[in-house]
């Protein structure tokens, strides 16, 4: 399949405030010399249509810059946009870092190498070719990158002769307990945010930049951290409604399990929390 890489990010709109809710995903399908984009946006675009600009966030050696790739009329309350890039016939898009869309007046992003600080002032100077007055996109900032010396000292499960290792005992002395489905006797889980990701192995870190993982803390402001009591087995969650399409998101970002809070079975519009395996 040769040099494959996929990448997928959450569209949002971003006010003076700073980012805003979620209206959709961007997607992009790199393989050697060709990019495929494509994006989806809900929201209410009237039977008359709307015109949208479409801008590449770009880094070059000089910085960041917006570079207007097309424009569209968008209607109905579905918009999407495909595009491919061929490496030699677009090369002022090597550096492409995320899509911006300016919708009359509104502004809406995806950033997948990273997050942003932007509001929507610093996106319309960036599309207008000014230097936006604060940093650019960064993978994480200083606060939340993790540091060797903040590292939990957990043994190798190699290491103890025991079925268990001392590293949940140190977290759950860190962390609030809590109970987050009605019934599950075999688990124990905490409260944790994503800066609270060093805990888990230093492989698990990156995490800390899944788009999924992101929108769900935006939207619940908290994950949790799960173990199974009798073994050494660790679960990662994220809350959120279930629905087919987000499980397919979830899926392409590593949570690959649903699990309802409440007894019963899964079905649409269930809360519960999406969930993927990882270590400590």
């Amino acid at each position: 399949m040769g040099n494959y890489i996929r990448k997928i990010a959450y569209i949002h709109q971003y006010n003076e405030g700073g980012e805003g809710k979620s209206v959709g995903f961007v997607r992009l399908d790199r393989r050697e010399g060709t990019w495929k984009l494509s994006a989806q946006m809900k929201g209410n675009y009237g039977n008359g249509g709307k015109r949208c600009s479409i801008y590449g966030y770009v880094r070059e050696e000089k910085g960041i810059k917006a570079v207007l790739m097309d424009e569209m009329t968008i209607s109905g309350t579905l918009a999407e946009y495909k595009k491919v890039l061929q490496k030699e016939g677009y090369k002022k898009f090597h550096g492409l870092e995320g899509l911006i869309f300016q919708l009359e007046g509104d502004i809406l992003a995806a950033f997948w190498e990273g997050k942003t600080e932007y509001r929507r002032t610093e996106l319309m100077a960036l599309l207008k070719g000014e230097n936006p007055p604060i940093q650019e996109i960064k993978a994480a900032s200083e606060e939340e990158k993790p540091k060797e010396v903040q590292v939990l000292e957990i043994p190798s499960i190699k290491k103890e002769k025991t079925a268990f290792s001392p590293a949940w005992e140190k977290i759950k002395n860190q962390f609030p307990l809590i109970h987050p489905f009605e019934e599950d006797k075999n688990m124990e889980y905490v409260h944790i945010t994503p800066k609270d990701l060093q805990v888990l192995r230093k492989d698990y870190w990156i995490l800390n930049n899944n788009s999924f993982l992101l929108h769900g803390y935006y939207n619940y402001k908290y994950l949790i951290l799960g173990k199974k009591k009798e073994e050494e087995a660790y679960w990662l969650g994220i809350p959120g409604i279930y629905h087919e399409r987000e499980q397919m998101m979830a899926d392409l970002f590593g949570f690959e399990n649903f699990q309802n809070a409440s007894l019963g079975p899964r079905e649409q519009g269930s809360f519960g929390y999406y969930v993927k395996k990882v270590k400590v």
